[in-house]
């Protein structure tokens, strides 16, 4: 009997010293697996971006493109010629419905531009909690229907998750005086499992079929820039619904469509209704906090098409036509190791 108690230190001991060997191997492999996982998004992301400025150089070289002046004159004498018969296009499609179809915030879902900046609510500016809400709404209203979303049956999942970035993003900010980018973050209980399910979005979506879903910072971001929150000239039509209601976003809509029906070789930027066109079509629904937290001013649309490693899921990306890389995406397995 006298022997157990040392025998008993000696395998504790024991156990100790194997569970840090154990632990330091898995930390040490889970280092490594991110860091092979970076390197083959960097590789893959490299290809794809020397492919697209090889075939953009064919394309030049074979002089398959037309100037921008010549679509546009070519349009015209199309529009021209089918004037008489009331039809626009080649399937002699009418002049509204082709509008309708090829509505430019149609076209533009998926922008960077088109999230929700929610900055305001790490640093508690007056208009925090409004932007809040309002965030929710439009989270609901994305991933509402989404099939793990709703066999979570959680109807305060949305807040639940936002309270929960807003105060890391919070924290992050004090420490650092910057934001973290949201897959960097990771929920814990039941969202925390399908939380990068939210971060890779789906590779396609329709948002008036209700096919997929946006990569969640899409939706709502926190990357630094000092704009208002909503970019009029970006913002998708469920946004739009969710800031004005059904009534507000129908009366955008057929004015937006009449704008371009209107005007002939209008500009990107003049697409949208400017502060006062809005001002005085939608009246009571636009509110002075509307207009507080609406960014009017255009910029190019900002298109990043990131590179995933399968094995990993984490992410590179080139931004626009320069070698800008972002930061390695953290992936789910190694926050499923952590």
């Amino acid at each position: 009997m006298q022997f157990l108690p040392l025998f008993t230190l000696f395998f504790l001991i024991f156990a100790a010293i194997s569970a840090s060997f154990v632990s330091s191997e898995l930390s040490d492999d889970s280092k490594t697996l991110s860091y092979q996982g970076r390197l083959r998004a960097l590789r893959l992301a490299h290809s794809a971006y020397e492919q697209r400025l090889y075939k953009r150089h064919r394309i030049k070289q074979k002089g398959k493109t037309e100037s921008t002046k010549e679509r546009s004159k070519a349009k015209k004498e199309e529009q021209l010629t089918s004037k008489g018969k009331g039809r626009v296009g080649k399937k002699g499609q009418d002049r509204s419905k082709q509008t309708q179809k090829n509505y430019f915030r149609i076209e533009r879902v998926g922008s960077l531009q088109g999230a929700i900046y929610l900055g305001k609510c790490a640093l508690e500016d007056t208009d925090g909690l409004w932007l809040k809400e309002l965030a929710i709404s439009y989270l609901n209203a994305v991933y509402g229907n989404v099939r793990f979303i709703k066999e979570m049956k959680n109807p305060n999942w949305a807040e639940e998750l936002l309270s929960f970035i807003i105060a890391r993003e919070k924290e992050a900010y004090q420490k650092h005086k910057r934001f973290l980018p949201l897959d960097q973050l990771c929920p814990e209980g039941e969202m925390g499992s399908n939380y990068f399910r939210l971060i890779r979005g789906t590779s396609h979506f329709d948002p008036l079929l209700g096919n997929g879903f946006l990569p969640l910072e899409k939706c709502i971001t926190f990357k630094g820039n000092s704009r208002a929150p909503i970019d009029i000239h970006f913002a998708n039509p469920q946004l739009l619904v969710t800031l004005f209601g059904v009534k507000g976003y129908e009366q955008l809509y057929y004015a937006e469509c009449q704008k371009l029906m209107k005007r002939e070789g209008i500009k990107k930027k003049d697409y949208s209704l400017d502060r006062d066109e809005l001002k005085a079509l939608l009246g009571g629904l636009f509110k002075p906090i509307h207009d507080r937290n609406i960014d009017y001013k255009y910029r190019k649309d900002q298109r990043v098409k990131p590179a995933y490693d399968p094995q990993t899921s984490i992410s590179e990306e080139i931004v626009h036509s320069v070698w800008k890389f972002a930061s390695s995406r953290t992936s789910v397995h190694e926050k499923s190791k952590k």
